[in-house]
């Protein structure tokens, strides 16, 4: 085999390898469910020189803020926008409860192992950036309120 051979060879393969890995993609929310949500990708792939829509993700976990016993959890709704963030390894025995431990499957860099960050907006919903911390929408609270200084309320 030449030089130039082997090279395109490889080169076939990289490319092939790296538009099958899956790290980060934009969706749109398409279900929400009690603790998950379905999501769709906006952007589709290219194979072969055609457009290829990527199919709808099921049961996919959203991320909270959270930590100790403190969260906090905003609506969603469908058709707003997520980003789909993908582990690089099978998360099942983690979903479920088992830390430590081997994955069940050995994929990598899988669609069925994503996360979804709600709350990106494109340039034309974008949200202008505040410059104080700024909440819109109805809102529930549980547990001790501390403020300290000034109050407003209209």
């Amino acid at each position: 085999m030449r030089y130039e051979e082997l090279k395109e060879a490889i080169d076939a393969g990289l490319a092939f390898s790296l538009a099958n890995l899956h790290t980060v993609t934009i969706c749109k929310v398409t279900a929400v469910n009690e603790k998950t949500l379905n999501c769709r990708p906006v952007i589709n792939r290219e194979l072969n020189g055609r457009d290829a829509p990527l199919p709808e993700f099921i049961e996919v976990p959203p991320v909270f803020m959270n930590g100790g016993a403190s969260y906090t959890a905003h609506p969603i709704a469908v058709g707003d926008y997520c980003l789909l963030v993908i582990t690089e390894r099978c998360y099942d025995n983690w979903y479920f409860g088992s830390d430590f431990v081997q994955p069940i499957e050995f994929r990598m860099h899988d669609y069925s192992d994503g996360f979804a960050l709600v709350g990106i907006k494109n340039q034309t919903g974008a949200i202008v950036i505040p410059s104080v911390i700024t909440q819109i929408g109805d809102a529930y609270m549980q547990g001790n309120h501390v403020h300290d200084g000034d109050l407003e309320h209209n």
